[in-house]
């Protein structure tokens, strides 16, 4: 079994002491090197610049074992994203982005429509409703739909996506595409505001999804299937860093998790999964993201790390 992430790929400019220092970053970037680093076979099928920062995200990759034989890269300059602490009372990490004329906006048709056998396929955040890259995307998660199965993980930034109500139409397409969705509580109340957890859920279930985690910070997640929702608590066994990358950690290990339940690529089987198998799942996930906000940046946990 084998997993294909598509979406943005940048540095993060994390702060540190009285200034930032560069990471690697990108949520479904990090989705890759978290699932990978778990065990789940992972390609990455992104564009990455050939400047410096471009080539440490490729490093990043190939150290962690994610395949790049259908990697993009080009001339383009790497995005970046300076990243600033919560405001008080709030776990939300705030971003502000570069991304106009980056690599993030050169992705190559032809290439992405070469890519074949795709069993899995993970994709989020804004590569789905922002530049020209991101038909690009909707239009992949489209054709593995139904042949394989497709994981979506909203990630809102209003910060570079500003207007709600022309990003919702396309979060549809891509939600009309998900077998598993992940929805923030402050991607909800972003997008579709007013509506419960509850709400989404059903919302998100009748467009086709078979799972929906709507995960809220440290107030941990609910997670919903056709048997039934329950919630999961937050964990941070070693404390609190930051907040970078927690909820692609999650996705991540609820990824890995599916894999080694043999479901990712059988729609069938996601449609029935039971309470149980789920709930395993995403107590998991959660110690996951509860490792990752100990640590500084978006540093996933080894299967090592999590299973010990």
């Amino acid at each position: 079994m084998s997993v294909h992430v598509l979406g943005e790929a940048l540095i993060d400019l994390v702060p540190m002491g009285e200034g930032h220092k560069g990471l690697p970053g990108g949520s479904p970037y990090n989705v890759a090197i978290g699932t990978a680093r778990l065990g789940t076979k992972t390609s990455f099928i992104g564009r990455l610049s050939q400047d410096p920062n471009g080539e440490l995200l490729m490093h990043q990759l190939a150290n962690n074992r994610v395949d790049l034989q259908h990697l993009q890269t080009g001339p383009e300059p790497c995005p970046l994203a300076y990243v600033f602490a919560p405001t008080e009372g709030s776990d939300e990490v705030r971003y502000s982005f570069y991304m106009q004329g980056t690599a993030e906006d050169a992705l190559d048709q032809a290439k992405i429509d070469a890519v074949d056998g795709i069993e899995h396929l993970h994709i989020g955040s804004f590569s789905v409703v922002r530049g020209p890259s991101s038909e690009i995307v909707r239009k992949l998660a489209a054709r593995v739909k139904g042949t394989g199965t497709v994981s979506y993980d909203v990630n809102a930034r209003p910060s570079i996506t500003p207007d709600p109500y022309q990003v919702e139409p396309l979060v549809e397409v891509a939600l009309r595409a998900a077998d598993i969705v992940k929805i923030s509580d402050a991607d909800g109340e972003w997008l579709y505001p007013g509506k419960s957890a509850d709400d989404l859920a059903a919302q998100f279930m009748a467009l086709g999804a078979s799972i929906v985690l709507y995960t809220q910070g440290g107030d941990g997640a609910w997670c919903y299937c056709s048997a039934g929702n329950f919630h999961v608590p937050a964990q941070a066994p070693n404390g609190i860093v930051d907040f970078v990358g927690a909820g692609d950690s999650f996705m991540a290990a609820t990824i890995n998790g599916l894999d080694r339940e043999g479901m990712l690529g059988h729609p069938e089987r996601l449609a029935v999964i039971e309470l149980d198998t789920l709930r395993k799942i995403a107590n998991r996930a959660a110690r996951a993201a509860g490792m990752t906000v100990g640590r500084a940046g978006a540093n996933p946990p080894t299967a090592d790390d999590l299973d010990d």
